[in-house]
């Protein structure tokens, strides 16, 4: 009988099968997450975020975030103040902080209009340590219109991203308001 071919062979097997569990594997993933990192649309750390604002027309919503108040985390600014909705504010920051462009569109257009973007009808603005602010405004569906044309304020891209989290991010007061507070008439 042949035994040693098979034991050689096996142990062969065990070694590459090591290799490419503790050096191959582990490659992959860190260039797949540094390829998340590069389509990042905001670099930006969640703890640092002071607030958000959303505009949609003339109507605008601001957030303050308050992270010593373990009770109350966020609060309602503008237009009126109030609690705010914790878990509705938090799943906003989370959107807009792991949010990632598909592709670019455009490098430097010449005309924002053809996008949506000439008048931008929605706008997420995250604000960072109370002084810096980052704007991404939201533009047209592109014409298949699974995603939406973006642009961050200083940057003279034009990124297509889910369709999605605009609908996430673009809501009636009421729903960023504490549910329990006011009851509905």
């Amino acid at each position: 009988m042949r035994f040693k071919g098979t034991i050689l062979l096996t142990v062969v097997l065990i070694l590459l099968g090591g290799y490419l569990l503790w050096f191959e594997l582990p490659h992959e993933k860190k260039a797949g997450e540094a390829k998340e990192r590069e389509n990042r649309v905001l670099d930006v750390n969640d703890q640092n975020v002071t607030g958000l604002v959303f505009k949609s027309g003339n109507d605008e919503i601001e957030l303050e975030r308050h992270p010593d108040r373990p009770d109350q985390k966020w609060e309602v600014v503008r237009p009126i103040v109030g609690p705010a909705n914790d878990g509705a504010a938090t799943e906003a920051l989370s959107t807009i902080s792991r949010l990632t462009f598909s592709r670019v569109v455009d490098e430097k257009p010449a005309d924002l209009k053809p996008y949506g973007l000439d008048t931008p009808e929605f706008s997420a603005t995250v604000v960072i340590n109370h002084t810096e602010v980052e704007q991404l405004q939201f533009g047209a569906n592109n014409p298949i219109g699974s995603e939406v044309y973006l642009k961050r304020r200083g940057d003279k891209r034009v990124l297509l991203v889910g369709a999605g989290v605009r609908a996430s991010l673009k809501k009636p007061l009421k729903e960023w308001r504490r549910p329990q507070i006011f009851s509905e008439h």
